[in-house]
């Protein structure tokens, strides 16, 4: 597994360089105390220092003292050190002569200086001054502290050191092998001309492939999308294992009179009107949450789902007041050139079902077949026409007002009391409804709704600051989500 063995490279590279970077600040923030403690450590050393050279000089006088300072000196732990008989010259043992250049030269210990890199000590067996000191510079020391730690640092680094370098062999294994892939690639195109390096030629060639393979896929994929209805596209993009059922209001709307229109005169300008109303009503389907799902001439099926809404028997029923509006406006404008355009719809309620059939992913159910039952029945108007059976009847009661038509003997399906919609509750009606009535703004969503909704909340707001009508600003974010 290639990438199992990158995956650790590259973890255990990361690693041995943070590991390097918290010994680098480990030493670094360790050296102030370690000095500190190497200073403290002189001092002591100083002290038991001179207590030996009185011991020394009172039990062999100077020269066993003397001796004795030798001795320290060779095995560092003395750097320097004087000797001032009384009356005589000085016995002065140094390696750099300016380190005893401000020590005291009688026991009164005048004449010495402080100095940061000298620590001094000094004491006077029987009157005879003895003078003993360590170089405490900080520079020095650091060198020394820096030189200890050195090897570990170094071995940290030499071990992150290989470990980049044996990534950057994997890596170049890696690029070897695509640069050899593209050239069997760029070996079947002859678009290399004009370009300098071969590796440039190779990959430009594999890339134009690549992008010709891009390009036919979009074709492909925009040819199935035209194949494929809406509706299952959106089921199928839901990613659930097929088949499935759902529940659903399927809505089938008919224009009134098309075969007779379209065998007339007026048949392309009748056209234009058919396909300004299916594009603009796919809209409003889609801003109720609906679902197009087949377009035959001149119906379209299309649906809503229980899931979407609390009632999708009366979300169909306000997307249809919508689109009633829509019918009204072609009407106006091709009434005047002679042709009559109206509309009539039947919604009918069942499970549908999505899985193959055919070699095809399709919908299936008994309002497919219902819904066309019911608007054969549809008695012919000048207005808009909305149709529906028992059930929808029952899940539409209080909600809108509807008109019994009578029993139908709808085939295959049996006898059946139709109703159809006669008035459609106004938002205004909704928005004065006293506290506590079966009342929803979700079903109020064209561009004129939303406008009263919006003069209603600032209406409010201006009366009453503490009432900033979230419900209806919630029901306006969500239209537009």
């Amino acid at each position: 597994m290639s990438w199992i063995r990158s995956v650790f490279l590259i973890l255990g590279t990361l690693w041995f360089i943070l590991f390097t970077l918290y010994d680098l600040r480990s030493v670094y923030i360790q050296f102030e105390p370690s000095y500190q403690g190497y200073i403290a450590a002189n001092k002591s050393r100083i002290d038991a220092t001179l207590e030996s050279v009185n011991a020394f000089a009172l039990a062999g006088g100077l020269d066993a003292t003397q001796r004795y300072l030798e001795r320290e000196q060779k095995s560092g732990f003395l750097h320097f050190f004087r000797i001032m008989p009384t009356g005589q010259e000085p016995i002065d043992v140094a390696l750099d002569p300016s380190e005893l250049k401000n020590v005291p030269r009688d026991c009164t210990g005048e004449g010495i200086a402080p100095q940061d890199e000298l620590q001094t000590g000094f004491t006077c067996p029987n009157g005879n001054l003895v003078v003993v000191g360590f170089r405490a510079s900080k520079d020095r020391y650091g060198q020394l502290y820096f030189k200890e730690a050195l090897p570990q640092l170094a071995l940290d680094i030499g071990v992150t050191v290989a470990l980049l370098l044996l990534l950057l062999h994997f890596g170049m294994k890696d690029v070897a092998l695509i640069k050899r892939r593209v050239q069997t690639v760029a070996q079947k195109r002859g678009d290399r001309q004009g370009i300098l390096f071969h590796e440039s030629r190779h990959l430009v060639s594999s890339f134009s492939s690549y992008e010709s393979s891009i390009t036919s896929l979009q074709r492909e994929n925009q040819l199935l999308r035209s194949q494929i209805l809406p509706s299952v596209r959106g089921l199928l993009s839901r990613g659930k294992k097929l088949p499935y059922t759902f529940q659903a209001t399927m809505v089938r709307t008919d224009i009134n009179g098309y075969s007779t229109i379209f065998a007339g005169e007026q048949r392309d300008q009748f056209l234009e009107y058919v396909d300004e109303f299916f594009r603009r009503i796919s809209a409003i389907i889609s801003r109720y949450n609906g679902y197009p799902h087949q377009l035959l001439g001149d119906e379209m099926l299309y649906y809503f789902e229980h899931s979407d809404s609390s009632n999708s028997a009366r979300m169909a029923i306000a997307a249809l007041e919508e689109i009633a509006g829509v019918v009204t406006d072609i009407h106006a404008r091709s009434f005047q050139q002679g042709v009559p355009f109206q509309v009539k719809s039947s919604l009918a309620m069942s499970p549908l079902r999505v899985a193959p059939f055919m070699n095809v992913i399709s919908l299936a159910g008994q309002n497919l077949i219902e819904s066309v039952r019911v608007l054969s029945q549809a008695p012919k108007r000048d207005d808009f026409s909305v149709v529906y059976g028992e059930e929808i009847h029952a899940q539409l009661r209080g909600k809108v007002s509807d008109v019994d038509l009578g029993d139908f003997e709808l085939k295959g399906i049996g006898r059946q009391r139709l109703f159809r919609v006669t008035r459609v509750p106004a938002l205004a009606e909704v928005l004065v409804a006293p506290a506590g009535s079966e009342v929803s703004l979700q079903y109020y969503r064209s561009d004129g709704h939303i406008v009263t909704l919006l003069r209603h909340v600032s209406a409010t707001l201006t009366a009453d600051e503490e009432n900033p009508s979230a419900a209806i600003i919630k029901h306006i974010l969500s239209i537009f989500k």
